[in-house]
This record gives C-alpha cells, sequence and structure tokens, in this order.
C-alpha cells in the first residue's frame, strides 16, 4: 500500500485537486467509513424489524 510509506505530515501528490495532506486523505476515509456503518446499521435495523414481524 503506497500510504503506508507517508507520515502524518506528509503530503501526497498526483490528486486531481493538486497536492494533499495525508491527514486530510485519512479523515476523508474515516469519513467514508463511517458513512457506511450508519448505511449498515440501518440495513440491520431493518432486517431485524422485517424478521421480528414474520
Amino acid at each position: 500500500m503506497a500510504a503506508a510509506t507517508l507520515g502524518i505530515d506528509d503530503v501526497a501528490h498526483g490528486n486531481r485537486r493538486g497536492a494533499l495532506p495525508c491527514n486530510g486523505s485519512n479523515f476523508a476515509v474515516l469519513r467514508e467509513i463511517a458513512q457506511h456503518c450508519g448505511h449498515a446499521d440501518i440495513l440491520r435495523e431493518q432486517i431485524w424489524a422485517a424478521s421480528a414481524s414474520a
């Protein structure tokens, strides 16, 4: 993994918006993971509700 060799204060080049600090990209990844976890919680609750009413 290319990002594994970079430190938190390093700058990643090659982004379409220009240079991006690694802490900014790490934050973006964490935000996406949190959003998908929220979606998984909604699906889980809907499955539980459907199986409880059946």
